[in-house]
């Protein structure tokens, strides 16, 4: 029962205290990417823990938000972006002009889950026109090869390891 200006003003001011980072939404029309809902990662993912009333492992959104994280060092533009059906990649990596990397997220892939993170991601190369994509999992590794494309799986310790070495 927040207002909605209170809900904006507080994560304003998070935001501006570099508590939170927003995450917008991918689209070649600057009006879309404006109004479209933005994803919200923490600073610290202790802090995050430590605030967040949740009664289940949230792995996966750590991971996600670890790699968040990462990604914005390297300094490059990031977002996210759906496809007209609705499936979304967590990042999308913007260097100048130029869509340089899509990366998903997940704790792992599974029967229930792979058909979305695959398709997902293939769409986003398809769209973005680059021949390979990474999956970051918890700890699978795996290659696969479609429609002339790669998706590398890749644990988040490797994942983590390779942007080391990429400095």
């Amino acid at each position: 029962k927040i207002a909605l200006d209170t809900v904006r003003d507080y994560s304003n001011y998070l935001t501006q205290a570099f508590l939170l980072f927003e995450l917008p939404f991918f689209s070649f029309s600057l009006k879309e990417s404006m109004t479209r809902n933005r994803k919200m990662y923490c600073s610290d993912v202790g802090l995050r823990n430590a605030v967040t009333k949740s009664f289940s492992n949230d792995e996966g959104r750590i991971l996600e938000n670890i790699v968040f994280l990462e990604l914005r060092k390297k300094g490059n533009e990031l977002y996210y972006w759906k496809d007209s059906h609705g499936q979304e990649t967590d990042f999308i990596e913007k260097k100048g002009t130029r869509i340089i990397q899509a990366i998903q997220v997940t704790q792992e892939l599974n029967p229930k889950n792979q058909t979305r993170e695959l398709n997902a991601l293939f769409n986003a190369l398809q769209k973005f026109k680059l021949k390979t994509g990474t999956i970051i999992t918890k700890k699978q590794e795996k290659k696969i090869k479609q429609k002339n494309k790669t998706i590398h799986i890749t644990p988040l310790w490797k994942w983590l390891l390779e942007q080391q070495t990429k400095k």
